[in-house]
């Protein structure tokens, strides 16, 4: 754990795009999908106790785009999404042994010292997009759209209303800047 903290720009950027990639080669098998999937990552850093866990959560739609780009593929199952054995031997995962919650109490110092330690490097990003979810691929979530036969309501936008109008020359007001009270 010592070099991913003093490389966490590089580590988690690896933890991001390396379990993105293996839920996509699995979901791409026609035994499991077959098809591409769009998720949403977002990093956690930390586990129940604040103690150093780097680890991503996603959300992931249950159903995705097939290769051509020409069906939806839902589920084959809507109880069952991907196995957990086969995503498990393609990237390092440990189940949490119990389940029961447990209370800790740790020093002032203990707790800021494992909150701390979750800062993320400055201007990395917490929450990621992949697959047809991710910005570049406009595209194929336009060709998701057309497979859903999906269109956008017209409901008009009301207008908005009309700025009020000075006493004196009758001409609309323009705001300039809100001018704060003096204290009672």
């Amino acid at each position: 754990m010592v070099g991913i903290r003093s490389h966490q720009q590089v580590f988690y950027a690896l933890l991001f795009s390396q379990s993105a990639a293996t839920m996509q080669v699995v979901a791409d098998s026609p035994k499991y999908l077959g098809a591409e999937l769009g998720m949403l990552g977002v990093l956690h850093t930390w586990g129940r106790q604040l103690i150093y866990h780097p680890h991503v959560h996603y959300v992931v739609a249950g159903a995705g785009l097939s290769s051509d780009q020409l069906r939806w593929v839902p589920l084959k199952d809507p109880g069952y999404f991907l196995p957990q054995q086969v995503l498990a031997r393609r990237f390092r995962y440990r189940d949490s042994e119990e389940g029961n919650w447990h209370c800790l109490s740790v020093s002032a110092e203990e707790f800021l010292q494992r909150f701390l330690q979750h800062v993320l490097p400055c201007g990395f990003q917490r929450v990621r997009y992949y697959g047809w979810w991710s910005a570049p691929v406009k595209a194929r979530w336009e060709r998701i759209l057309a497979l859903l036969d999906w269109r956008v309501s017209l409901v008009p936008k009301p207008a908005p209303a009309p700025p009020p109008l000075c006493r004196h020359c009758q001409q609309p007001m323009l705001w300039v800047r809100h001018l704060p009270r003096a204290p009672p």
